[in-house]
């Protein structure tokens, strides 16, 4: 269950990174009437990072994040199984 939570949350992640990226450059190469004036680029400053985190939180739910995996790593070395 905690990995397909993970799972589900990474892929929302990596949505709202995408989407939001290629939405705001769309409207950046002008390709739009973007009528709503600093709404479009306030919400791309806030989805894209809170996309990241979520991406990031949901491989450390999975057991794939870069300090789970350091940490395996380390514990590994200790009990002599890596060099």
């Amino acid at each position: 269950m905690l990995r397909f939570a993970g799972w589900l949350l990474s892929s929302v992640g990596w949505l709202l990174v995408w989407v939001f990226g290629l939405v705001g450059l769309y409207v950046l190469l002008g390709s739009t009437h973007y009528t709503n004036g600093a709404v479009g680029p306030i919400l791309n400053i806030l989805a894209i990072p809170v996309g990241v985190g979520l991406i990031f939180l949901g491989r450390a739910m999975r057991g794939r994040g870069m300090l789970w995996l350091a940490l395996r790593r380390r514990a590994r070395r200790k009990q002599g199984l890596d060099w």
